[in-house]
């Protein structure tokens, strides 16, 4: 008995779809959409809402280097749809950071008569991006600062604490 379901396919495009719930998978060529929902059923103990099959055709393809050719055989990918709030666990991605907000965008076009058109893009800074700078300035500040404390303490040790420090060029 050939087996229905082959692997779940986990790419970029296959993971915005697990969020609307959609799940993809590799199944085999002569399966059929009820076959292909039973054996999820059996398998993930989920309740399945509906399928779309995708036939991708295999073919010849030329190889760059050389004069020859090679075969890439064809596949079948099934998109399943599950009921509400049903997840199937080898798509949950752990650790994964949730996109909090997305920076605005802003557009800007000048146009020059001899260069044409320049687009400057700028993005509007998200209140996570502002937290960071500040805390990155207050730290250059104070490192600034301790490095300019230690560098008093050194030249008032070189000089001794009775003499004056004098300008260059100036007699005393």
């Amino acid at each position: 008995m050939e087996t229905v379901l082959h692997n779940p396919v986990i790419s970029e495009k296959s993971m915005k779809a697990v969020k609307d719930g959609y799940y993809t998978f590799l199944v085999s060529q002569s399966a059929k959409k009820g076959e292909i929902a039973k054996s999820i059923e059996d398998k993930f103990l989920v309740n399945v809402v509906s399928i779309s099959t995708i036939r991708y055709k295999g073919g010849i393809k030329m190889q760059r280097n050389r004069r020859s050719y090679y075969k890439i055989s064809g596949f079948k990918k099934a998109l399943v749809k599950l009921k509400a709030g049903q997840k199937i666990a080898i798509f949950e991605v752990e650790g994964a950071k949730e996109p909090t907000e997305e920076p605005k965008v802003k557009v800007k076009e000048t146009k020059n008569i001899l260069r044409g058109t320049k687009v400057k893009i700028e993005k509007e800074p998200t209140l996570s991006t502002l937290n960071e700078n500040k805390v990155k300035k207050i730290e250059n500040k104070t490192k600034a600062s301790f490095a300019s404390a230690e560098k008093q303490e050194r030249t008032d040790q070189q000089l001794g604490k009775g003499e004056k420090r004098t300008k260059k060029g100036s007699k005393s």
